[in-house]
Formats: structure tokens, sequence, C-alpha cells
């Protein structure tokens, strides 16, 4: 199965399974969802230190935030950590 079908498998999943009260559930039933659609069609074996190279699909990892080294304010991924200002929403 095409990576892109095992992406529509795994939404069709995710989608039927029941609402999270919480992040940290809906994490998990996040990741239990997609490994189990990965060991069904992907036919990869689940070694995430191959995650860049081996064609599966991973469920995002658990990780603290690192300091963004181009703005202070942002966390690795880009997020704010701060809310934005007046003037910095009305420069948007």
């Amino acid at each position: 199965m095409s990576k892109e079908e095992r992406l529509a498998e795994f939404f069709r999943r995710l989608l039927a399974a029941p609402a999270c009260d919480d992040a940290e559930t809906a994490l998990a039933v996040l990741s239990q969802t997609l490994t189990a659609v990965e060991d069904e069609f992907s036919g990869v074996p689940n070694d995430p230190s191959n995650y860049r190279s081996d064609g599966r699909l991973y469920p995002p990892q658990a990780e603290p935030s690192a300091a963004c080294p181009v703005e202070p304010a942002c966390d690795a991924f880009g997020a704010s950590l701060t809310t934005p200002t007046s003037a910095t929403t009305a420069q948007s």
C-alpha cells in the first residue's frame, strides 16, 4: 500500500476513534493508530532510528522543545511562546 493510501487509512481510523479529553490521550491514540496502520500495511519494520529513510510513517516523539536559534520567543517548532501583542497583530 502506498504512503498516501496508508495516510488516508490512518485518517479514516483516527476519525472513527472516540474523542479524547486531553492532549496526552490524544497523542496516545494518534500514536497507536498510526503504528497499527503502518504495522499492517507498510511492510517496513518499526525502527524509529531509521525514520528519515525507511519510508514508514512514525508518530511524533515526545521531546522537550529546544530554544529557537532565530527567535528567542519561539520554540524549535516555530510556535510562539508569548501571546501576540496588539502591535504585532496589527502588523500581520
